[in-house]
């Protein structure tokens, strides 16, 4: 009886009822924690398809574009450039075998011509609503001077549409550049 009568003193249902309102507390915090982790997670599943979303629709042309570059480049032997979702180019498709070549068996000059066509065409799509900056660093080192002077060609072409700034370390090689404006960097920041 007095062991009864000094649990009866401790106010069980009060200490019961607190542990209850504890619980109930800590349901609505979970709740509320999964509904924000649930939110997060559809927020970035719906970016990750708009995101693929985007990318397909400006991948396609590119890779359209880049291909009709490399053809005036190249010819047509190296065939459709194929682009990762980084719109880097990791293949080629020639027009006379069935399977793709991955771009490290091609050789430098044609690597970077692929490059450079990818490049050129991802900012052209990119500038369709208005004239975008394209800043190419000591590109075309390893081309022959046949290909070359159709980049150039190129080159010229695409000023019309694009503000294009060339490093070179040959600058000598783009001088044929009509109303190109060469800046030596080294006189330009000075000693």
């Amino acid at each position: 009886e007095g062991r009864l009568e000094s649990l009866a003193t401790q106010a069980p249902y009060t200490s019961y009822a607190a542990a209850e309102e504890e619980v109930a507390s800590l349901e609505e915090a979970v709740q509320r924690k999964q509904l924000r982790a649930d939110a997060i997670k559809r927020l970035h599943e719906t970016i990750r398809v708009c995101r693929a979303e985007a990318v397909s629709e400006v991948a396609q042309p590119v890779e359209q574009a880049a291909t009709d570059l490399l053809k005036r480049i190249a010819g047509r032997r190296l065939g459709r450039i194929q682009i990762n979702e980084a719109f880097t180019p990791v293949r080629v498709r020639p027009d006379t075998i069935e399977e793709t070549v991955n771009i490290e068996n091609l050789s430098g000059g044609e690597k970077e011509q692929l490059y450079f066509a990818t490049r050129l065409a991802l900012a052209d799509v990119l500038a369709r609503e208005e004239r975008q900056l394209v800043v190419l660093d000591d590109v075309l080192t390893a081309t022959d001077t046949g290909r070359f002077a159709r980049l150039l060609n190129i080159l010229e072409e695409a000023a019309q549409r694009l503000q294009i700034v060339i490093l070179a370390c040959h600058p000598e090689r783009f001088r044929a550049l009509i109303g190109a404006e060469f800046f030596d960097l080294e006189e330009v920041v000075g000693p």
